[in-house]
């Protein structure tokens, strides 16, 4: 479980500096800034997904 909350933890920084990194090259690269910020916001909604799915796995229990 504490493995499973590091992992989250860690693909949700790793998002947020996609996220970041996109904003920045926006100016400078349109489509990598986009690029950037929309795979930088898919990897949290993934973290976000995996963290709903195991609390209500551990509700069901």
């Amino acid at each position: 479980m504490r493995e499973t909350q590091i992992f989250q933890g860690i693909l949700t920084l790793i998002g947020i500096a996609f996220v970041v990194a996109g904003i920045g090259y926006l100016s400078t690269s349109t489509p990598l800034g986009i690029f950037g910020t929309v795979g930088g916001l898919l990897i949290i909604a993934g973290a976000v997904k995996m963290a709903v799915r195991k609390k209500r796995a551990q509700e069901r229990r």
